[in-house]
Order: structure tokens, then C-alpha cells, then sequence
């Protein structure tokens, strides 16, 4: 018989002429030995053989219909993966051998999505991390998401849903973790120049002789008489 996905097969798949032949006696024997007539004993290989090309039959369309199944789900999985890919900006084209067989081909494809589904999950979370963190730093600094003079060129742009193309690539969470690094170098001046002003009061405090106590005082009185 032909190769069979590189196996060579017995031309006999089930059981030799010998095999059968060699049952079909033992049957007899049997039928014989119970008292069957000759004719209900050839009935009754009849009806045996009735029942063996009906399960054959069902195989067959059992076995097709899987394959047919399998087709399907190749060209969705090749869907699935292609919208993995584009969601986290890796290439595709060595993923899916079409030169394999069916089988192959849809085992290749799972792994494949796997691989991608274990690493989307991994950047969401980086990207959730990132996003949050940015939020949190915006808050405080009362900052908003576009660039300004204000923002010393803070420019939070509306990124893609994680779930759309380029929504989890590297490229994003890299300029996500760039707006990190502005807003906390934002952050760490806002900070300098508080200490710095901290200090000048202080020392002109001093300069006019005014205790802390007296200052806090003061300044109260003044934010109370403005109110």
C-alpha cells in the first residue's frame, strides 16, 4: 500500500483472507456444535457481514466528518493567530507551514497560539501595571493627557484596546514606560522646586524675624480673611 504520512501500511488494514477465513471456520464450528441448520448458519454470516460494512461505513463518515472538522478549525485557528500576531506586533509567517499535512498543520497552530495567548497575558499585565502607575502620577501631578507647556511635553496619546492590533506590542509598553520616566522626572522637579521655595521662606522668616508659630498664624488669618 502508499505511504501513509510516512508510515508504510499492511495492504490488509483489518485481517487477512487467512485470519477471516480461519473465524468464519471457528463460527461454523461453533453453530454446528449448538445444532444451527446450514442455512441459519449462512444466515447468520449474512447478517455478520451486514453488521461489519455497516460499522464500516459509519467509520468512514465518522472519519470525514473529522477531517472536515479539522479543516474548519485550521482556517479559524489561522484567524485566531493572525489576530495575536497583530496584537502583539510579532510576525506570523513561520507559524503556519500550509506544505503540512492537515493534522500536523493543526498541531503546529495550537502550539503556536498558545505560545501567543501565554505571552498577550504576560504584556497585559505589563501594560495594566504601566497604565495604572501613569494614571496614578498624572493624578497627582494634575496633569492632563495632552502636551502642553504646562505638561513640559508630557503627551499621553489614546493608545489601542488591548484586545486590537498594536494594542500589546513592545513599541507601546515602551512609550508608556517613557511617559513614566517624564511624568516622574516632572515629578522630581515639582519636588526641587517646592524644597527650594520651602527654604526661601525660611530664611526671609528669618530675615523678618518671624517665628514659624507666628508665620503658620498668619497665614492661617490671611486664608480666613480671604474666604
Amino acid at each position: 500500500m502508499a505511504d501513509f504520512h510516512g508510515t508504510v501500511l499492511p495492504t490488509q488494514l483489518l485481517v487477512t483472507n487467512e485470519e477471516q477465513l480461519t473465524r468464519v471456520d471457528k463460527l461454523r464450528e461453533i453453530w454446528q456444535h449448538v445444532g444451527f441448520a446450514e442455512e441459519e448458519a449462512a444466515a447468520k454470516l449474512l447478517s455478520l457481514r451486514e453488521r461489519l460494512i455497516l460499522m464500516l461505513n459509519e467509520t468512514v463518515h465518522a472519519e470525514a466528518a473529522f477531517g472536515e472538522s479539522i479543516r474548519e478549525e485550521v482556517g479559524l485557528m489561522k484567524q485566531e493567530m493572525h489576530a495575536l500576531c497583530l496584537r502583539t506586533g510579532i510576525s506570523c509567517t513561520h507559524e503556519d507551514d500550509e506544505s503540512l499535512m492537515l493534522i500536523q498543520r493543526h498541531r503546529s497552530l495550537k502550539s503556536a497560539i498558545e505560545r501567543l495567548q501565554t505571552l498577550s497575558t504576560q504584556r497585559l499585565g505589563q501594560r495594566t501595571a504601566k497604565e495604572a502607575k501613569l494614571a496614578s502620577l498624572l493624578q497627582e501631578l494634575e496633569l492632563d493627557c495632552a502636551a502642553s507647556e504646562d505638561n513640559a511635553g508630557l503627551d499621553v496619546r489614546a493608545e489601542p484596546s488591548a484586545l486590537d492590533a498594536g494594542g500589546l506590542t513592545v513599541t507601546l509598553l515602551d512609550r508608556l514606560e517613557a511617559q513614566i520616566a517624564k511624568a516622574n522626572s516632572i515629578r522630581s522637579a515639582r519636588l526641587e522646586q517646592a524644597t527650594s521655595l520651602s527654604k526661601q521662606i525660611d530664611a526671609l522668616r528669618r530675615h523678618l524675624g518671624i517665628p514659624n508659630s507666628e508665620a503658620q498664624g498668619s497665614n492661617f488669618s490671611n486664608v480666613c480673611s480671604q474666604s
